[in-house]
């Protein structure tokens, strides 16, 4: 995740009306270091805000490590149902979808966990680089795609939509501490999008309310 990223994430959900107890559920949220040592502005931008109000995360990811709550691939059809018995008021899923092959699974499957009245906020890139997690299928949405993927499941109000353009130089040149980096063609591959700002990297982003009822499965 961008740094621009998180503080129009930390900007939009201050809005969210959370009560004390509220349940956040973070999917794709890797483990407890990268959300507080590789990428510390999760924690400082996005986790410790909604902490402070009261939320109460629950931490999903395809791997088990630590700070992992519940291991689960949302991109498998025919999930138990019990897994979805516990539903959220903020279902958070960021830089997800263009690691999945069966986005509809992978989207019905996070609309079970969303609470009528609660808020699903998604982002992807929308011009970014191939990076393979372990695959990435190049899905790069605009604000509207992802609200109109987001509809097959699910009735929404959008609260929030944007575009976020990075800025910062640091994303656009490798790290030093990479041997080919020490090869100017390569360290710099990236930095001529830093200079011509139509080019820079972008995400898209959205909020939306949740309405009444779930899209039946069979509809979708």
């Amino acid at each position: 995740m961008f740094v621009e990223e998180s503080v129009w994430i930390r900007e939009i959900l201050s809005s969210v009306p959370l009560y004390a107890g509220a349940e956040v559920l973070d999917i794709g949220s890797s483990n407890r270091e990268f959300r507080t040592k590789v990428q510390p502005h999760i924690q400082e931008n996005i986790l410790l805000p909604l902490e402070a109000r009261g939320a109460r995360f629950t931490y999903i990811d395809v791997k088990d490590d630590e700070g992992v709550d519940l291991v689960l691939d949302l991109a498998i059809a025919n999930q138990p149902d019990h897994i979805f018995n516990k539903k959220y008021d903020l279902i958070i899923c960021c830089n997800i979808l263009e690691h999945v092959a069966d986005r509809s699974v992978f989207m019905r499957n996070l609309t079970r966990f969303a609470k009528e009245g609660g808020h699903i906020l998604i982002t992807a890139p929308h011009r970014y680089f191939r990076h393979n997690d372990p695959i990435d299928t190049m899905y790069r949405p605009l604000p509207r795609e992802l609200c109109d993927l987001l509809g097959r499941f699910v009735s929404y109000t959008v609260k929030a939509e944007a575009m976020v353009s990075i800025s910062e130089k640091r994303y656009y040149v490798f790290s030093w501490g990479r041997l080919l980096d020490y090869i100017p063609l390569r360290t710099h591959r990236h930095l001529w999008r830093y200079y011509f700002r139509p080019f820079r990297w972008q995400v898209s982003g959205i909020l939306v309310e949740v309405g009444q009822g779930i899209v039946p499965a069979m509809m979708a």
